[in-house]
């Protein structure tokens, strides 16, 4: 697989779109885009039309602004697995007593993972 150079629209439009927890064909019928059309703008477009980069930004609730700013990338974010980001968002909606436990429970679970094997 070729190594693609991502213009700043599309690594924030991948950042967003998984930020939402929406797929690509999830952010198609929103929009009424077709799906080949948001991976085209996800990979390889540079310069969509402005017509279009609105229809985006109004489907995930952001600014035009936020699409296409350079300074808005976000690689780490990018790359999470989208069930991450549902599950983030359905934490956000828990009482604090519950978010606690959630957040003890997985720094206990990355603790665990990331203590240094016995040699």
């Amino acid at each position: 697989m070729k190594n693609i150079k991502r213009s700043s629209f599309a690594l924030n439009l991948i950042r967003f779109r998984k930020q939402k927890g929406l797929s690509q064909d999830d952010l198609a019928k929103t929009t009424g885009l077709s799906s080949r059309m948001i991976a085209y703008y996800e990979t390889q477009s540079i310069n969509p039309p402005l017509g279009k980069i609105k229809i985006i930004a109004e489907a995930l609730k952001v600014n035009i602004s936020d699409l296409i700013d350079e300074n808005k990338t976000n690689n780490d974010i990018m790359n999470l697995d989208p069930r991450i980001l549902k599950i983030a968002m359905m934490i956000k909606d828990l009482d604090r007593t519950d978010k606690e436990s959630i957040y003890n429970i997985i720094k206990s679970l990355h603790k665990k993972q990331h203590q240094e094997m016995p040699k």
